[in-house]
């Protein structure tokens, strides 16, 4: 019984040479059945399974930020471990901006929850290096484009639109902040809100935890994932 030699079929380059045709009636590829296309065949498979299996485990990443809320929301921050990577999530899909303040001291969050959400429905985690709000259950949580003072900052809420304003005075007020985290209004400057107190109501704030680390092991910034 003679013993096919598979390894005539490769060329230099370990590789399988292509044994099909285009067919000029129906413009499809088509290979006749042979060693080198049963090899080729299995190649493929093998590839579209191994792309199946990646989807498949992004798609359950990408969910799992979902997945972890509580049905009905959390009642309290979620606690992040150390070591654990810091990732950007918005949950209630909110509209907000992110700025230095007019004198270039503070950052300013703004963030537009509406006027119908009672503002006791609302905490917020200010922290050196990020912020966190839970709006009616739902999280936002915020990497800061520079270090600032939780001590010093302010969260306030709009008597009439109802928007949340977080000022947050920079550790050093020199400080250059990292531009990948500012996110102006649209048709706006950054750099165009006042830092001072304004007509809005007080809202309470926690007190300040370890700061996470929230940057790769190499030198340079990423942007970590909005979820």
């Amino acid at each position: 019984m003679q013993v096919e030699d598979d390894s005539l079929l490769y060329d230099e380059n370990g590789e399988i040479k292509e044994t099909g045709y285009l067919d000029e009636e129906t413009g499809e590829m088509k290979r006749p059945w042979c060693p080198a296309t049963r090899i080729l065949d299995h190649i493929e498979n093998e590839r579209a399974n191994k792309a199946a299996d990646e989807r498949k485990t992004s798609s359950s990443h990408a969910s799992s930020s979902d997945s972890s809320r509580p049905k009905g929301g959390y009642t309290d921050f979620p606690e992040i471990k150390e070591g654990e990577r810091f990732m950007q999530r918005n949950e209630g899909q909110w509209d907000f901006s992110m700025e230095e303040g007019a004198d270039g001291r503070c950052l300013v969050l703004e963030v537009d929850i509406g006027k119908y959400i009672d503002t006791s429905l609302i905490k917020a985690d200010i922290q050196p290096g990020y912020i966190r709000l839970l709006i009616k259950g739902r999280l936002l949580q915020l990497l800061l484009p520079c270090e600032v003072r939780p001590d010093g900052s302010s969260a306030q809420r709009s008597t009439i639109a109802g928007t949340l304003q977080v000022t947050m005075p920079k550790e050093d007020p020199q400080a250059e902040v990292n531009i990948a985290f500012i996110r102006p209004k649209p048709g706006s400057k950054t750099g165009g809100m006042a830092c001072g107190p304004s007509k809005l109501k007080q809202i309470n704030k926690l007190p300040p935890k370890a700061t996470v680390q929230a940057m790769d092991d190499d030198d340079e910034d990423f942007v970590p994932d909005l979820a």
